[in-house]
């Protein structure tokens, strides 16, 4: 019974992030600049937040674990918040694309037990990650509305997986 709660969370939480990357997709379809630059920021504030608690939590209980992870996170955290448009047109996206080809290659290497859908969906990632790097050089408003069609093509594509891969085990 416990195998099946943390394969049914793991698949709600694959789920949720795939809706998130969905509405992310469409936010940057419809305002571009304003989307990125937001984006960074909320991640900024995720980082600092997430540090500082983390080195509140290591300071105080002073189990011997490094607060290494956590100061390195207010950094970035920092850095996001300071160099906001920077960052919101080069980095981001550089890491987005690099996330969706490491997913892809996952998904391709576990599709093969699974069928010709998650298959064809991983191919997709790869492809979409490969597309988001090259546009990386291309430019920031023609960057923004690539990533946007590609998170939204991504979000989708995980969507009909999930249905397909679902539908497949019933």
């Amino acid at each position: 019974m416990a195998d099946n709660s943390k394969k049914l969370s793991g698949v709600m939480v694959k789920i949720i992030i795939d809706i998130v990357i969905l509405v992310i997709g469409i936010v940057l379809l419809a305002v571009p600049n304003a989307a990125m630059q937001t984006i960074t920021i909320i991640l900024g504030i995720i980082l600092l937040a997430y540090g500082g608690i983390t080195l509140c939590i290591v300071l105080y209980k002073k189990d011997g674990r490094s607060p290494l992870v956590a100061i390195i996170c207010i950094v970035l955290g920092i850095l996001l918040l300071v160099f906001s448009g920077v960052f919101a047109n080069t980095v981001l996206p550089f890491v987005i694309g690099i996330w969706m080809l490491i997913m892809g290659i996952v998904g391709l290497a576990s599709a093969k037990h699974v069928g010709k859908v998650p298959m064809v969906m991983s191919i997709v990632a790869i492809a979409l990650g490969v597309i988001i790097l090259i546009g990386v050089f291309v430019g920031a408003n023609v960057l923004a509305v690539l990533l946007g069609v590609c998170m939204l093509i991504y979000g989708i594509s995980s969507i009909i997986d999930f249905i397909a891969v679902k539908g497949a085990n019933n």
